[in-house]
């Protein structure tokens, strides 16, 4: 018995000391984020903060932000299209990072200002959730005429 004890304090101490480490996904591409089964253009029109306060999840898992669709430059069959006011998760990174920036603290100026318009490169959402954008942050692009002309031109590859 005296062996097997000091075995699992071996093992235990092995992985207490063994290091911690996340391996960083690959950067976002236009050409995956043309892949999306969705992608629209749409004006912002406000978001919903969290209730809890806390600052880590609010990076890691976004908040809910209102948009009114103005375009639809792709979508997949769906039984009843896309409504003309959805939600999407905003999200404040790209996911390539596993951890959150210490450093990032929400405020107002990191939101867009109501009525700009934007690109989205939308999944499908689950049953009573909103939209999410490929790639968190990067499935968020300004609208403009630059841009338009760069997802034309991905759509018809």
């Amino acid at each position: 018995m005296p062996s097997a004890l000091a075995a699992l304090l071996a093992s235990t101490v092995l992985l207490v000391a063994a290091p911690v480490s996340a391996k960083p996904m690959m950067a976002p591409t236009p050409e995956e984020a043309a892949n999306s089964p969705f992608i629209v253009t749409a004006k912002f029109s406000g978001y919903q903060l969290p209730k809890q306060d806390d600052e880590e999840a609010l990076y890691m898992g976004g908040l809910k932000a209102t948009y009114e669709i103005t375009k639809v430059l792709k979508s997949k069959t769906t039984p009843h299209g896309l409504p003309s006011t959805i939600e999407v998760t905003y999200a404040f990174h790209d996911g390539s990072a596993c951890l959150v920036d210490q450093s990032w603290h929400f405020d107002e100026k990191k939101m867009p200002t109501k009525g700009t318009s934007w690109i989205l490169f939308l999944s499908t959402p689950e049953p009573n959730q909103p939209f999410r954008t490929y790639r968190g942050d990067y499935g968020r692009w300004p609208a403009t005429n630059a841009q338009l002309k760069r997802v034309e031109t991905l759509l018809h590859k």
